[in-house]
């Protein structure tokens, strides 16, 4: 999914302590007729937020809220 390649890209891109501001926005995935959105917030207060959703057509599949949140050790 969208959301663990990111992940994989976020841990080797972001510097220790730092969000990944390159996240924030809009992200979309299209193949065929299946799609996956993604909105993520701009990193404050150590936390990030973001929402997705997956569908095929019209019709919507799943949705889900997530968050990065900086850990106290960086």
């Amino acid at each position: 999914m969208v959301a663990a390649a990111l992940l994989l890209a976020l841990s080797a891109t972001a510097r220790a302590g730092e969000l990944p501001d390159w996240l924030t926005g809009e992200w979309l995935q299209v193949r065929d007729d299946r799609w996956t959105e993604e909105v993520w917030t701009l990193p404050r207060g150590g936390v990030m937020i973001g929402v997705g959703r997956t569908g095929r057509g019209g019709v919507l599949r799943s949705w889900e809220v997530m968050r990065i949140v900086r850990a106290a050790d960086g």
